[in-house]
């Protein structure tokens, strides 16, 4: 299912995994739009965004794993990464410099597995 209609993104933030959270208004919108635009809500799905109207050849389908809703394996593995910095007593790095330096370590250790 396509769900379009014109909006305003009204706000943008940033969140604590660097992920990006965006607020669309949109105009008073009819029951059958509003029973559509419900249906999506808490549903990961990719978003296209154009200042005009969306024309089909706009819009391409990705054909990996976040196309069914699941998480690539870099993603799990970011994900998992992050759950552990928040469970870590002593949080006095940002996430993105304790994430890059285990991703470090991680590749060491594959690199010195390497002939």
């Amino acid at each position: 299912m396509i769900f379009q209609t014109n909006a305003t993104i009204t706000k943008v933030m940033t969140m604590a995994d660097q992920g990006i959270r965006v607020q669309i208004d949109t105009p008073e919108l009819p029951e059958n739009s509003i029973a559509k635009l419900f249906g999506l809500r808490n549903k990961e799905m990719w978003v296209a965004m154009k200042d005009v109207p969306l024309k089909e050849e706009d819009i391409t389908v990705p054909e990996y794993t976040e196309a069914t809703g699941k998480k690539t394996p870099s993603q799990r593995l970011r994900a998992s990464i992050f759950i552990f910095w928040e469970q870590q007593t002593d949080r006095s790095k940002p996430f993105d410099d304790f994430y890059r330096e285990y991703m470090q370590k991680i590749i060491d250790q594959v690199q010195n597995k390497l002939e």
